[in-house]
């Protein structure tokens, strides 16, 4: 059947221009959205994945792979006074994606409902829930979204001949380098092309359908079927293996892995499933074609995946919903068609009112403060250590995360990574920002801990010095006698809290000592604590350490 609206357009209660109220709500909310950019905090991921965009720009070999915005943004690290700031910066060329995705998102629509509902649709999408508060962030997702959406707005609404089809097949190859995940896109092209095929020529569809059953069942063999380790086939085994591991770290933890931020998701936006319910409802009444209803109900794998995908994260949202929105739509116009347009923008108006009251400014304002006092308390840049790479112009020297899937490979690895990178690399800084190493440091609880010898490493070597930041250093309790400590931190010591022999040679409070990485002796003061904290009288920042949550959920 043809790509046309489901019904003719109804009148709308009360609107003189059916468009006018959704169109300015749409452009109100976008600005709104880019405002955000400057107040909310920046995510953990953002966090790393600038990092690997500081270490992409020195020079630095990083992997290519699912990480389109290494070369893209390369250019923006020191462009600002902060890190913080130059994220913020990267954010706002995210702006041009959001507007490419809502120019999809409405294309799509519109091959269901008519103008009115359309735009109502892209209001529905942009203020629910985590798109409200994801869509604008450094992340492959919009990207992708943006391509993924531009393959489904071509099959759906453009004439179904080889150019367009072409373009189609390269948005989508082009999302699918954005992010592996982009293969779910694949779903609502395919029911797409379920819904019109009829529109195709007669040889064109065969080659279409052969070519995607072709696929399939070859795709299925590939994965199931076992390589052999000799002849032809084994240069394919590594591709099989990554395959195999791949399917199984997006897919290995069940069902509803991440089921809370779904709740939530739908709880932010509970008219997203009222109208999903409502549109299907609508679509099913009148399409009696098996392969129109299929292809209505493929749109929805997307976001369905939230029931078996492990990255399910509210970031997630952005990428899954949007292809949704086209069934969305049809739940919309029955609602407008009855209750007019004003009140179901209401509606979806205080879903994106009470998301907006819950927001936390005060993390966005805490990671400030933290980069600034890191760089006032080291003048030049340092190696360091923390979960996701915080003070993004200096260098990490672990560069993974100690959480999640970084934690999961660092124990099938099983090795010291910690300590190993403080015997190659000189760190004095260490960031307590997250559950494990504020177990490592702070012997604070955490279900999740690192190896015993790089808990010891850690809390035998450093010493807090301000808010979360603490710096290489040892402390040498009262007593009498001297002490031997190992010392993994080389360079310059300040003396505090009592006077010292150290290797022998008398240090007094203030007094500024060289010690190499390896074993030394300290002398005991019998009434004070010795302190050696690392750098020549390293400042304290003066302003008052941040207090409360340096990030929000997301």
């Amino acid at each position: 059947m043809p790509a046309q609206p489901v019904a003719a357009a109804p009148p709308l209660r009360g609107s003189a221009a059916g468009s006018t109220w959704p169109l300015i709500a749409i452009l109100a909310l976008v600005a709104l959205q880019v405002a955000m950019i400057f107040t909310r905090a920046i995510n953990w991921d953002e966090f790393f994945h600038f990092s690997q965009i500081v270490r992409y720009a020195g020079g630095e070999k990083v992997s290519l792979l699912q990480s389109p915005f290494l070369p893209l943004f390369s250019w923006v690290p020191g462009t600002t006074e902060l890190a913080t700031s130059d994220i913020r910066v990267i954010r706002m060329m995210m702006v041009p994606c959001e507007i490419a995705i809502l120019f999809a998102v409405y294309g799509c629509a519109r091959a269901f409902v008519p103008r009115p509902q359309a735009l109502l649709t892209l209001l529905a999408y942009a203020g629910a829930g985590y798109v409200l508060t994801n869509m604008l962030v450094l992340r492959a997702d919009p990207l992708a979204t943006a391509l993924g959406m531009g393959a489904l707005w071509v099959v759906l609404a453009r004439p179904l001949r080889l150019g367009w089809l072409l373009l189609s097949a390269a948005l989508l190859v082009l999302a699918l380098a954005c992010t592996i995940k982009s293969v779910f896109y694949g779903f609502p092209i395919l029911g797409a092309l379920m819904w019109r095929h009829a529109e195709i020529a007669r040889p064109l569809r065969l080659a279409i359908f052969g070519a995607l059953g072709a696929a399939l069942v070859g795709g299925a063999l590939f994965l199931a079927l076992p390589l052999a380790e000799t002849g032809l086939l084994a240069k394919a085994a590594p591709l099989q293996r990554l395959a195999l591991a791949s399917l199984d770290r997006m897919f290995g933890a069940g069902f509803f892995p991440e089921g809370g931020y779904l709740l939530s998701q739908l709880g932010k936006a509970p008219y997203v499933p009222i109208a999903i319910g409502v549109g299907l409802w609508q679509w099913f009444a009148r399409e009696k074609a098996w392969e129109a209803r299929v292809g209505i109900v493929l749109l929805l794998v997307p976001f369905l995946t939230a029931a078996i995908y492990r990255n399910s994260y509210p970031y997630n949202f952005v990428f899954t919903l949007a292809p949704a929105m086209p069934v969305i739509a049809l739940g919309l116009a029955w609602f407008v068609e009855r209750y007019g347009m004003k009140l179901v923008m209401i509606v979806i108006g205080a879903s994106i009112g009470l998301v907006l009251l819950n927001e936390d400014r005060q993390p966005a304002k805490n990671q400030i403060a933290l980069e600034r006092g890191a760089y006032e308390i080291f003048a030049e840049p340092v190696t360091y250590i923390d979960n996701n790479g915080m003070i993004g112009r200096f260098d990490r020297a672990v560069p993974t995360f100690s959480t999640g899937w970084g934690l999961a490979g660092y124990y099938a690895q099983g090795k010291p990574r910690y300590k190993r990178a403080m015997e190659t690399h000189v760190v004095p800084m260490v960031i307590a920002n997250s559950a494990t190493l504020a177990h490592a440091l702070l012997d604070m609880p955490s279900e999740e801990v690192l190896l015993p010898e790089d808990v010891a490493a850690l809390r035998e070597n450093y010493i807090p010095h301000w808010s979360g930041i603490f710096v290489a250093g040892k402390t040498v309790e009262a007593g009498q006698g001297a002490e031997a400590i190992d010392v993994l931190v080389p360079g310059p010591y300040t003396v505090e809290g009592a006077e010292t022999v150290i290797d022998g040679e008398p240090a007094a409070v203030g007094d500024v000592v060289t010690l190499e990485r390896g074993s030394h002796t300290v002398g005991r003061d019998a009434s004070t604590q010795v302190v050696l904290r690392w750098g020549d009288h390293l400042p304290v920042p003066a302003m008052p350490g941040p207090e409360g949550a340096m990030f929000t959920q997301y």
